[in-house]
């Protein structure tokens, strides 16, 4: 009597006087089978393990990575902004006596401007943005107050003052060699982090992807074979298992035609946010030409080289608006302290200092840049809103449909093999 295996390809072959090579092959068919299920179900598995690994890449595309970005820079620009303040109103202590009523209005202004860039600190640290940098940062702060500390004890003693100024040029030199420094490299790190991120989605979205094509793939060639050994209809479990396989696909496609969408908007996004930053510098410019105006008054210095620092911070070669009186004024309040006698160079001083004329031309300015930020953060959160939200995790759903992909597959080939028993 026949054994059930030759009985089946007995009826599954045609008849064409080649029996004993068919029986040859079908003999081999069951291992074949094991070793082709066993693959497919590994190609599943593995489809589902990259999709549980995707999710958390996935977020990081679209509106998430319009926020890091825009997050990251303002972050960035307050801290570089708030350490520009410091160096301006510490260099601002140095112009009047110890002994002064205007002094202790100026110390004031410093240990508040101190307590900004603390603020600043800790606002990033909660956002837990560039740990690493904010730990430079905050030493490098703490050097520089230090610095400060000791010109102002020397200030105390009027017979010092030269010397106190001289500590004084030291510690604005170092804030703006290194510390600001420091605040910039920041800005590039959180920026290059976003990129990263950003890169990395795209990455796995391609792998997540090309996974389920390599299923496809592989189900066809294997369905294609079963067919061509036993001219039977095709695998129910194979078609269920290419359904699933399918669906996968297009759950990342989905994720791919939302990237496409998000890339094109996170591009209006990062040109709002650029034109944020290019006005923030000009900001930063204008406190750096404070600090210089400052610098040059101080006891015992060169002033040609901070003149000409204030003159390019200033855009003095090209004024427009405000900037253009600020100019104007300064140049007299410097003719006056350099040309003047002792009442003229006292004049000159309190002019620059807090609620002196150049000092209401810096508000000026100061009011003009700020509400140019302000327009065009506008601008930032309205290309912000108009983002999609970071693509569907579709990790979850992804595996569990790879998974039945798996079961599927190894069932009907199951059921295929149980023909040989």
């Amino acid at each position: 009597m026949r054994t059930g295996s030759a009985m089946i390809d007995a009826i599954s072959m045609p008849s064409d006087g080649v029996g004993h090579r068919a029986g040859r092959i079908s003999g081999r068919s069951p291992t074949l089978i094991t070793v082709f299920g066993a693959g497919i179900g590994i190609l599943a598995v593995l489809t589902a393990f990259v999709a549980m690994l995707s999710i958390d890449p996935s977020e990081a595309l679209g509106r998430q990575s319009a926020v890091d970005a825009t997050e990251a820079s303002a972050d960035a620009r307050l801290i570089y902004s708030r350490l520009a303040d410091v160096d301006s109103d510490a260099n601002a202590m140095f112009l009047v006596p110890a002994s002064a009523p205007a002094s202790a209005t100026l110390r004031d202004s410093y240990q508040d401007a101190i307590a900004a860039v603390a603020n600043a600190i800790n606002q990033s640290v909660r956002h837990e943005r560039g740990s690493d940098r904010i730990g430079t940062i905050s030493t490098e702060f703490q050097v520089y107050q230090s610095v400060i500390a000791k010109a102002l004890r020397l200030n105390s003693d009027a017979t010092r003052d030269v010397l106190a100024a001289a500590y004084a040029h030291e510690a604005s030199d170092y804030l703006r060699g290194t510390l600001l420094a420091s605040a910039q490299r920041m800005w590039q790190d959180e920026s290059r982090r976003v990129d990263q991120a950003r890169s990395r989605g795209r990455w796995w979205l391609a792998v997540s992807v090309a996974m389920p094509l390599v299923d496809l793939a592989a189900l066809i060639v294997l369905q294609r074979w079963l067919w061509r050994r036993t001219h039977r209809r095709l695998n129910p479990g194979l078609l269920a298992a290419t359904t699933l396989v399918l669906a996968v696909l297009v759950l990342y496609l989905t994720v791919a035609s939302h990237w496409s969408t998000a890339s094109g908007r996170l591009q209006a996004t990062e040109t709002a946010v650029r034109a944020e930053n290019a006005t923030q510098i000009q900001v930063g410019d204008l406190v750096a030409a404070r600090a210089e105006v400052y610098l040059a008054m101080g006891a015992g210095v060169d002033t040609t080289v901070h003149e000409a620092n204030f003159e390019r911070y200033a855009h003095c070669d090209r004024p427009s608006g405000a900037y253009r009186t600020l100019c104007q004024d300064q140049r007299g309040a410097w003719d006056q302290q350099q040309n003047g006698n002792a009442a003229q160079r006292s004049g000159a001083i309190a002019r620059v200092l807090p609620g002196g004329l150049v000092d209401q031309d810096f508000t000026a300015v100061s009011r003009s840049l700020q509400r140019t930020i302000d327009a065009q953060d506008v601008v930032t959160r309205s290309a912000l809103s108009r983002m999609p939200g970071a693509p569907p995790a579709v990790g979850g759903p992804a595996s569990l449909l790879a998974v039945l992909a798996a079961a599927g597959a190894v069932l009907g080939l199951w059921i295929r093999l149980t023909d040989y028993r």
